[in-house]
């Protein structure tokens, strides 16, 4: 009688635990969540959906790799967060953008390996983050071979929207309309909670739309840059103090261009720019940043060259032309293009450029980090880092 008792509770306990489980599970599945990378770059080259930002995963690697499969581009942009803001309506012919896909040297060895089996563009532009080539801020090459699934079922997962509705993140009006809204329904311009409700993500370009931010419908985490200006005293992070440049990257860096040039393919390598206040503040503890000036010393020995953007002012660049201390906005990354260009002697990249789009969106939009698309949101752009930066309507 006692094992019945015993039973009958830990049933009811299962019940009790499993209907907010299962009602979860389908708020996550609604949102598009449960999306696999495959099936988001599908409904985005339909033109279903717009943007794509998740909550609950980071699988950018196999999504961009989806997403190639699919446009096999004739020009390529490689690197990290920091070469979002390349897109489509810059270029005259096909572009993907696989930014995020590789964060180190040797993910961008695994990365190549992988697009080549699959196609060969014409063009790739590849940005260099100055922290790959020390040691202690090296990702592992393992976090990109993720799983296909887009996200691991598990009751930490399930109880999430339990934590987003008690932190505030989401409201009970959204979590409620959610349950009751057919995944990819003919509404939905987005998918994933954070493109769903920051308005921001992944387009079908691969570039990525910082909406949320740049109209101050998400607050800035670098306000004023005090975020970046603090890493920096302290030594944390991208600006830890007093690394030692390792050769190994270097010779690996040499290594991949030299897989792409082989290949065919004309390869424009470049490092980005940092915002001036950031700039100046690690200039002013040259000491504890050596390691920077010798790896911009080391990157003129790169082969094919290296085109140096790292100081903004090689542009004409603000602070107001950033959405943080080291990522740039999309108006100063056509100017990177067009300086690209005239420094190239083949002037291939050139004849691959919108160059009646680029000029005209410098001139109109310069007080602007993003060139509006009424696609995408119809607010204008805001002060979203409260420097006194002077925003035109769009």
């Amino acid at each position: 009688m006692h094992y019945k008792k015993y039973l009958q509770v830990f049933c009811l306990a299962l019940l009790v635990l499993s209907l907010p489980c299962g009602i979860n599970g389908l708020f996550l599945y609604n949102i598009g969540e449960f999306a696999a990378p495959e099936k988001v770059a599908a409904l985005q080259s339909s033109d279903k959906i717009q943007l794509a930002a998740f909550a609950t995963h980071d699988l950018t690697f196999p999504y961009k790799l989806a997403l190639y499969k699919t446009a096999k581009p004739e020009i390529v942009a490689l690197g990290s967060s920091r070469v979002m803001p390349f897109r489509q309506n810059q270029f005259s012919a096909k572009f993907l953008n696989l930014s995020r896909a590789m964060n180190s040297v040797d993910q961008g060895y695994v990365l190549v390996d992988e697009l080549l089996k699959i196609h060969r563009p014409k063009i790739v532009i590849l940005a260099l983050d100055y922290w790959w080539f020390f040691e202690p801020t090296h990702e592992n090459i393992n976090y990109y071979v993720p799983p296909k699934d887009a996200a691991t079922i598990s009751i930490n997962l399930l109880l999430k929207p339990f934590v987003w509705l008690y932190e505030g993140k989401i409201s009970w009006d959204f979590y409620l309309k959610s349950l009751f809204t057919f995944s990819i329904n003919k509404e939905q311009k987005h998918l994933g909670l954070k493109a769903t409700l920051a308005n921001e993500g992944f387009a079908k370009d691969g570039s990525y739309y910082h909406t949320g931010i740049t109209t101050g419908l998400v607050q800035s985490t670098d306000i004023q840059f005090k975020e970046t200006l603090s890493l920096i005293s302290e030594s944390k992070g991208f600006y830890t103090h007093s690394l030692e440049f390792k050769e190994l990257h270097l010779q690996r860096l040499n290594a991949l261009i030299n897989k792409l040039t082989t290949a065919g393919i004309k390869t424009y390598v470049f490092i980005p720019p940092m915002a001036p206040t950031v700039l100046k503040k690690i200039s002013e503890n040259k000491a504890q940043y050596a390691h920077i000036d010798e790896f911009l010393n080391k990157m003129n020995s790169v082969q094919n060259g290296v085109y140096h953007f790292h100081n903004a002012n090689t542009l004409a660049a603000t602070d107001c032309q950033f959405l943080d201390g080291c990522h740039g906005g999309e108006t100063l990354y056509l100017k990177i293009l067009l300086s690209i260009a005239k420094q190239d002697e083949s002037k291939i990249l050139e004849k691959a450029l919108n160059l009646d789009y680029i000029h005209h969106a410098i001139l109109k939009y310069e007080s602007l980090s993003m060139v509006p698309n009424k696609d995408i949101t119809s607010q204008n752009e805001v002060d979203y880092l409260k420097i006194g930066c002077k925003r035109q309507s769009s």
